[in-house]
């Protein structure tokens, strides 16, 4: 199983090429966070986009196993946020969520954001 980032879902869900083959190729391995469907669903909310958002809400139904942010992960993400903050520069409060998802759970992540590159110990495919 890995964990797919947003990045991922956005384009996929914008019909972009590099995307659906990702998407295609994990096809029953692909594992979200929560966060991810939040971000998603804000911007649902923020373009009123009916016709693409029947897509999200079909993967979200069958497709895609969601990991809901537990206190073990809130727990790994504050130790990240703490040290990023000390190193590297703070991590946004939904990537960081999601790093700490795949850290807990030991999942590869799938994410177009370089910025994931600064969470030590993240394994990315």
């Amino acid at each position: 199983m890995i964990l797919v980032d947003t990045s991922v879902i956005i384009d996929f869900i914008n019909g972009k090429e590099n995307a659906i083959e990702k998407i295609g190729y994990y096809k029953g391995q692909i594992a979200i966070s929560s966060i991810t469907t939040a971000e998603v669903g804000i911007g649902f909310e923020l373009k009123k986009q009916n016709k693409n958002k029947n897509i999200w809400n079909r993967l979200l139904s069958s497709e895609f196993k969601t990991f809901p942010v537990t206190n073990e992960i809130a727990k790994t993400y504050s130790k990240l946020q703490a040290k990023s903050l000390k190193t590297s520069g703070q991590l946004s409060g939904f990537d960081g969520l999601i790093a700490a998802t795949a850290l807990v759970h030991n999942l590869s992540l799938l994410t177009f954001d370089s910025g994931f590159k600064r969470v030590p110990g993240l394994k990315f495919i």
